[in-house]
């Protein structure tokens, strides 16, 4: 079978017709690069604490809380920057 060029007044077959075209979102610099890094590292930390919940791990548990808040912490202060920093630190 011979492929019609769009010239020629058919239209193209489209093989997924209902896949959009996403737009990849890339972060502004590094600085965002390693908040996103930070923030998934936290998420991580959340589903640990779950599991060690449930296992009855205690120590497992409150390990994973703090580095939780630990990389959510380090992530806000990338955010705010030199100048932030120390109202990032006021508040936890």
């Amino acid at each position: 079978m011979r492929s019609v060029s769009p010239g020629e007044g058919a239209p193209q077959l489209l093989l997924f017709p209902h896949e959009v075209q996403r737009e990849r979102r890339r972060p502004a610099n590094r600085t965002e690069r390693m908040a996103e890094r930070l923030d998934a590292r936290a998420g991580a930390a959340d589903r640990e604490v779950r599991a060690c919940a449930r296992s009855g791990d205690q120590v497992g548990r409150r390990r994973a809380r703090q580095e939780a808040a630990d990389a959510r912490r380090a992530a806000a202060m990338l955010r705010a920057g030199p100048r932030g920093v120390a109202s990032v630190l006021d508040a936890s």
